[in-house]
């Protein structure tokens, strides 16, 4: 995971700062995607997370908090 403090680009700016990680399934599959309701300080390697579906702009997107 890494902190995100500057937008990738414009398009981003409206997140602020967001956590980027690198999530692996059960299924061994990994995905990148952010982290909602997560402090960087508190996060590990390995740690669980579950799934959490975000409604933005008209689409459902997929991200994780820690479990």
């Amino acid at each position: 995971w890494t902190l995100c403090e500057r937008p990738p680009s414009p398009h981003f700016n409206a997140w602020g700062p967001f956590l980027l990680a690198v999530v692996e399934l059960e299924e061994g599959v990994r995905m990148t995607s952010n982290l909602v309701d997560a402090d960087a300080a508190t996060l590990k390697a390995g740690m669980a997370l579950a799934p959490v579906f975000v409604r933005e702009d008209g689409a459902t997107l997929l991200r994780y908090r820690p479990a």
